[in-house]
């Protein structure tokens, strides 16, 4: 499950705390409440709220809310909007201001009234002309315009509970956890009591060049206040992954993983409504701010407010916008983005429009009441040193990102920081990393955290040997009946140089214990299993195999997995001894050499006993037809082989977790490309071959509809080999929900020698069901997915009495269990509803050819538990 792991994590530790901790703060003056017509009490978007004689002050989102906070003395806050009357009201400063305006109509320009509340439309609408300049003026004002730039990045990321009370404060479990609250602050958004929990610095230099193409950002240290049990890198891609980098100017803004639609994309003018509400000063220069706000309130979209330029830049100087309550997203109670841009000197007598200051807050809650806690994160970023239009040495765009990765990269000292931080820390801030190290150390919080880690990593902590997974312990298929397994491995308190597994199982029907045992030897600066590696696994096996099943994230015998559809009785019991060398680049490129001598035994519905031959010995053989049209048995088949995997993802994130990984989408393509070399009288092996795959992976994010996940495959084995050497391809029969796999294929069902694939995953994000009365309600989202794939077999490798080769194997009846594809393409769809309970995900899968093989499901319902925003 895409991200599992960390989501789930920060659920359960905010839930931790949430539930537990309380304190409370007067802090800055607060003014909120609803903006509303006098006669109809309906609420009014757009309305313009300053505090007199200033700048300064907010707007009313689409119902008329407002939540502003500021540390500005002022007792006089100024209500305007365009056909009613304007309203001066007094507040008290430094307390929290309950306010419910109601704005009485004027006697000029209700007509303008009128359809601005009632009835919007582009046409003729000043509002709209002036978007469409600044869409317009794109160009000339986006960053990427220019042909040179550098600047110097600092950015701080913190996560704290919001909303705590002085009833909770008493609660007894938290007796012997006072220092937590001695590290509280107030939340600059909502004016609530807030308490850091997390803190994440980071020090760049960015370089950009405009031809050739090249950005690169080079970090030079990092530092985080962590939790013993969440892995520091992979927590850091799932931060940078959520809070992406806003750009105003780009057509999609990539947060909290979904693509929103900027009101400065092309198509802003049909999805969003556009007001102009004021004119006023910015910085000294003349702006038109500007009210937007989407068409349809559940779509990925902003509200807020522009600053716009009042000349012929038509820049964007300011904005400020989050997101509508009703909009179709997880967890996320609210959201408050506010950039500034100005115009910087160049080297070559111009001015470019740069980004000055940037901040993104978000609350994250169970619910979204009001009154509930939240987990707040915040993400600062400040700019400095910037360098315009001046060319650099080529050799900065040469090198790589993760160079500047030293030995001392988590681990520079407060000198440095205090130098190279351009923002400073709060004493609240400062105090974050002395609180999270006394967590750490403090007996409850580490049992608690010890069930989290044990419930998703499946490990039991032995001191230096770990147990599990434990939820391989107890599992069953047709051929193994209920199997029992048992053991683990070394955990890095024992060695982070080695880490030894070593596991056995036993099947109660088929009566053969089985075992797992390797060897993984760290030869990275990193601890052992963490990105990059740089290690070599030797491994000696003994154990089954479904043939076409393929699972990443998870292994075979889990219990989950246990129960199948239609005939699951076809497996193979494999000796597997070799070994494989994994070296891994910060910048993507990864290589795998490795070496194998494998011998495959039939089980099942592949076993065949001479019984049936009338020669009576039992044994478990292969079936083949000699030169003289004789039918012959083998017990088995050993192969070896040599193999070699690059693979490129560049920008490739994932979370870490004890024995996976967990790929974080991103925008980036994945390239994979895999050669296997067999070889004949070495080891037992009979057969030389030579076999290529590959495979390309792209994400494509689209503003308001969501993504789609999109998968081309393709292989070719050269040589003569029997069906279980060559690509059986991956099958599900299981009722969860494979997205790799064919989820209405049978396993084994399909064998090739030559093949190409197709699979498009589709998330539409609820678009089309936010537009249904009702069902919006919901918070549904629509999927759907197109598997396809072309392949066959040479004659030489399709089993025939005339080739010799191994035969297919046949069930009881004598009809056949595996096929080529040499009639046509496999292909299957299916229609899905995702984010049900905000947990599950429903598809039914259509299978759209070979619909006359036996025993083949032409329909069916899937599910699958994710966890997403």
């Amino acid at each position: 499950m895409n991200n599992f792991y960390f989501k789930t994590a920060t659920i359960l530790i905010s839930f931790f705390f949430v539930t537990q901790i309380s304190f409370g703060q007067r802090g800055l003056t607060t003014l909120s409440g609803k903006v509303v017509d006098s006669k109809s009490g309906e609420g009014l978007p757009g309305v313009n709220l300053v505090l007199e004689g200033t700048n300064a002050g907010t707007v009313t989102d689409d119902f008329g809310n407002f939540n502003y906070q500021t540390r500005i003395k002022n007792e006089r806050l100024k209500v305007t909007f365009v056909g009613y009357g304007t309203q001066t009201i007094k507040i008290v400063f430094g307390e929290y201001n309950n306010l419910n305006i109601k704005l009485v109509e004027g006697n000029t320009e209700l007509k303008e009234v009128v359809v601005r509340v009632e009835k919007y439309r582009n046409k003729g609408n000043p509002a709209v002309a002036l978007i469409r300049q600044v869409i317009d003026h794109k160009e000339q004002n986006h960053k990427s315009g220019l042909n040179y730039y550098y600047y110097k990045k600092y950015e701080k990321v913190e996560f704290g509970i919001n909303n705590v009370t002085d009833k909770m404060r008493k609660n007894f479990i938290w007796k012997n956890l006072k220092f937590m609250f001695d590290n509280v602050d107030t939340n600059k958004v909502t004016n609530k009591v807030m308490m850091p929990f997390y803190l994440r610095e980071i020090v760049s230099d960015v370089y950009y060049r405009k031809s050739p193409k090249s950005l690169k950002e080079f970090k030079l240290a990092e530092r985080h206040s962590d939790f013993n049990i969440i892995d520091k890198d992979g927590a850091s891609n799932y931060i940078d992954n959520m809070y992406q980098e806003v750009d105003i100017y780009d057509p999609a803004i990539l947060l909290v993983t979904n693509s929103f639609m900027s009101p400065l994309n092309d198509l802003a003018p049909d999805f969003y409504r556009f007001y102009i509400l004021d004119t006023v000063k910015f910085k000294k220069d003349s702006c038109i701010t500007m009210y937007f706000g989407p068409r349809n309130k559940s779509d990925i979209s902003f509200q807020g407010k522009l600053w716009i330029a009042k000349d012929s830049t038509f820049a964007v100087r300011k904005v400020e916008m989050g997101f509508p309550k009703e909009m179709n997203l997880n967890w996320l109670h609210d959201m408050y983005i506010a950039q500034e841009y100005d115009f910087i000197q160049t080297a070559v007598n111009g001015r470019a429009l740069m980004v000055t200051k940037d901040s993104i807050s978000m609350d994250f809650a169970f619910t979204g009441k009001d009154s509930a806690r939240t987990v707040q994160g915040k993400k600062t970023t400040m700019y400095d040193n910037y360098t315009i239009n001046k060319p650099l040495n080529d050799s900065i765009y040469k090198q790589d990102e993760f160079e500047a990765h030293d030995d001392k990269y988590y681990e520079k000292g407060e000198d440095f920081w205090k130098q190279n931080r351009i923002d400073t820390l709060t004493s609240s801030e400062n105090a974050v990393y002395g609180t999270m190290a006394k967590l750490n150390k403090n007996t409850g919080f580490r049992i608690v955290t010890g069930l989290f880690k044990f419930f998703f990593d499946g490990y039991i902590p032995l001191d230096k040997f770990d147990l599990g997974p434990t939820t391989t312990f107890i599992s069953g298929n047709t051929v193994e009946g209920t199997r029992f397994r048992f053991g683990g491995r070394t955990s890095p308190s024992f060695s982070n140089f080695a880490l030894i597994e070593a596991i056995g199982a036993y099947g109660t029907t088929d009566q053969k214990f089985k075992y797992i045992s390797n060897v993984r030897l760290n030869f990275s600066k990193n601890k052992i299993l963490r990105f990059p590696l740089n290690e070599l696994k030797l491994y000696s096996n003994y154990d089954t195999k479904t043939p076409g099943l393929t699972l990443n994230y998870i292994n075979e015998d889990n219990i989950l997995l246990s129960i199948k559809r239609g005939l699951n009785d076809k497996i193979f019991y494999i000796k597997d001894n070799g070994f494989e060398y994994t070296h891994e680049e910060r910048n993507g490129f990864s290589y795998k050499i490795g070496a194998k001598n494998v011998v495959y035994e039939p089980g099942g519905a592949l076993k065949i006993t001479n019984d049936s031959l009338n020669n009576p010995t039992g044994l478990q053989n292969f079936l083949y037809y000699d030169q003289n049209d004789k039918l012959l048995s083998t017990p088995s088949i050993t192969n070896t082989e040599i193999d070699l995997t690059l693979r490129y993802a560049p920008h490739d994130k994932f979370y870490q977790g004890a024995n996976y990984r967990t790929p974080i989408l991103t925008k980036y393509p994945i390239f994979s490309l895999k050669y296997s070399k067999g070889f004949s009288g070495i080891l037992n092996g009979k057969y030389d071959y030579n076999k290529v795959d590959g495979s390309i992976e792209r994400v494509f994010w689209f503003p308001l509809i969501g993504y789609a996940d999109v998968i081309v495959e393709g292989g070719r084995t050269f040589g003569k080999l029997p069906y279980p050497l060559l690509t059986i391809h991956r099958a599900n029969q299981t009722y969860s929900y494979q997205m790799e796999s064919y989820n209405l294929m049978n396993f084994m069902e399909f064998i090739s020698d030559k093949y190409a694939s197709f699979n498009v995953y589709y998330n539409m994000g609820g678009f089309l069901f936010n537009r249904v009365p009702l069902i919006r309600k919901l918070n549904w989202r629509e999927a759907f997915t197109f598997k396809a794939i072309w392949g066959g077999l040479d004659d030489e490798n399709n089993p025939s009495r005339a080739n010799g080769q191994i035969l297919f194997p046949k069930d009881a009846n004598g009809v056949p269990l595996s096929y080529s594809l040499n009639a046509g393409p496999y292909m299957e769809a299916s229609l899905g509803v995702t984010n049900i309970l905000k947990l599950l995900r429903v598809d039914y899968v259509w299978r759209l050819s070979y619909l006359n093989n036996p025993n083949v499901a032409n329909g069916g319902l899937r599910f699958k538990v994710k966890i997403d925003f």
